[in-house]
């Protein structure tokens, strides 16, 4: 598995659109699966969205989200977004 940059993340959410919504400020929800490590878990989600504000949700329910600008910073509790 690969990690992530920002920019790879947001183009794998414009190519793979599952379902459009207006949900959580997000314009659709990408289907294409991706893991989420943080200092203590990994987590699968295999949908997922990116809001207004640069933040990826991965858990909608929870509502679980990863700063995307504080990931490329790594400032972010995420150490890494990985997809294959």
């Amino acid at each position: 598995m690969k990690r992530l940059t920002k920019d790879e993340i947001k183009e794998i959410y414009q190519k793979n659109i599952c379902k459009k919504t207006k949900d959580y400020d997000i314009t659709h929800y990408c289907c294409y699966p991706i893991v989420i490590e943080d200092e203590d878990n990994i987590y699968v989600s295999k949908k997922w969205g990116i809001n207004s504000e640069g933040e990826l949700i991965y858990n909608f329910k929870k509502n679980w989200f990863v700063n995307l600008k504080m990931y490329e910073e790594n400032k972010s509790f995420c150490k890494g977004i990985y997809s294959k």
